[in-house]
């Protein structure tokens, strides 16, 4: 009897050896985390969201995606696990911007500005006085 009991303890104690190792590793394995923000023009007209701008994953476990802003400047891309990816932002009349990320943050929030792209291509047109 008393080898039987042992026996059970020691199965009961390995599943519990197993599943303290399974928890363990799994509070360190990354977690995926969803990467969101908003898009808006630089100083002085931060409040101006900027909708309809492109956005590029250039390096990273999503590279080659591509994403839109929507009518408020938000966007959220697919859930990431490992950091070092670049993001591509582009918009007719803006400069493009790049954001280069590292590290994940806890909550995954960019917040990017675009400076209106004052060298961009521009027409004028004169008339002679008649």
């Amino acid at each position: 009897m008393r080898a039987r009991h042992r026996k059970g303890l020691a199965t009961v104690m390995a599943v519990v050896a197993a599943f303290a190792r399974a928890r363990s590793e799994s509070a360190f394995a990354p977690q995926p985390l969803t990467i969101s923000g908003v898009v808006h023009e630089a100083k002085p007209t931060t409040d101006a969201m900027i909708a309809g701008a492109r956005i590029e994953v250039i390096r990273g476990e999503l590279a080659g995606s591509a994403f839109m802003t929507s009518a408020d400047g938000a966007f959220v891309l697919p859930p990431v696990i490992t950091p070092g990816f670049a993001l591509k932002f582009e918009k007719a009349g803006y400069e493009t911007a790049v954001v280069d990320i590292k590290e994940l943050s806890g909550d995954g929030r960019l917040d990017v500005a675009m400076r209106p792209d004052l060298c961009g291509p521009w027409s004028l047109e004169a008339t002679h006085p008649s």
